[in-house]
């Protein structure tokens, strides 16, 4: 229970006055928080405004570009076997492809590969460019005639002679310069696969031909 007591010898109740004044003096105030209130929703609906004018825009620039019309999206039934891949502007339509097979990893059968075992020489000895002949440490496998001695640095030295098993001298051709104990060098033959070439066959519309190691092209 609200118990005042203003007014009562006098009859005059001041403190209704003395509230309504107060109110009077807070207008002001009242009103400038609705001002407030209302400014700030203004800015919220203004960036909601702009947010959504740069979408349009955006969605404005993507309409203008002419490859959008173009694009191509692709898919697939069994994304296990294959996926796809497609350009702008390809044709559209279905394709569909049969595998009777599915492409499995290559697996050697037999014996070693072709060729001859890849061995090391050590170079006894410096030797320049141009070199006709190189010494070496003695041979563990023997060397052939057209095989190329090929060393760490990159030189390379070609052979014009046989070289047997114990032998520390080859002849033939250096192509770069070497230092002494030059090591890690192997050999390959001089056809590169260190395999010899031999008559062979080949078909041409179901006709067999047959090619002689000392056959050539005609000019």
């Amino acid at each position: 229970m609200d118990l005042s007591l203003s007014g009562l010898a006098s009859g005059f109740d001041w403190k209704s006055v003395v509230d309504q004044l107060v109110e009077i003096e807070r207008a002001p105030q009242r009103r400038a928080r609705r001002e407030q209130f209302d400014v700030s929703r203004r800015n919220q609906l203004l960036g909601n405004i702009k947010d959504d004018l740069s979408s349009v825009e955006s969605k404005a620039k993507t309409l203008k570009d002419e490859k959008l019309y173009q694009s191509r999206t692709t898919s697939v039934s069994d994304e296990t076997v294959g996926t796809a891949k497609v350009e702008s502007g390809a044709a559209l339509g279905s394709y569909k492809f049969e595998f009777f097979q599915r492409a499995t990893t290559a697996e050697q059968k037999g014996g070693a590969d072709a060729g001859r075992q890849v061995d090391w020489l050590t170079a006894n000895g410096a030797a320049v460019d141009g070199a006709t002949s190189l010494t070496v440490d003695t041979l563990t496998t023997s060397l052939s005639n057209g095989d190329v001695v090929v060393f760490k640095n990159g030189a390379k030295f070609t052979l014009d002679a046989d070289a047997a098993v114990g032998a520390s001298s080859l002849s033939g051709t250096l192509s770069g310069g070497i230092s002494d104990d030059e090591n890690g060098s192997t050999y390959i033959a001089s056809n590169g696969f260190g395999v010899k070439a031999t008559t062979g066959t080949f078909t041409i519309n179901d006709s067999i031909i047959t090619v002689e190691t000392t056959d050539s092209l005609a000019s």
